[in-house]
């Protein structure tokens, strides 16, 4: 994942729970990378209700 990322990251991954949705995601510096590079790569898209939604 480092170098998918370019990111050396905390072995403790983070957890944040959305308590809208009551659901579990990746959170802190890693959650942020991780979405910086799905989006990069076009594999998503963040919509301006800071949904996700990811294309095939």
């Amino acid at each position: 994942m480092q170098q998918w990322l370019g990111y050396r990251s905390d072995p403790n991954i983070k957890v944040c729970l959305d308590f809208s949705e009551r659901k579990f995601h990746i959170g802190g510096v890693l959650g942020e990378k991780i979405l910086e590079k799905l989006i990069y790569e076009r594999k998503c898209q963040l919509t301006q209700n800071r949904r996700i939604v990811f294309k095939n």
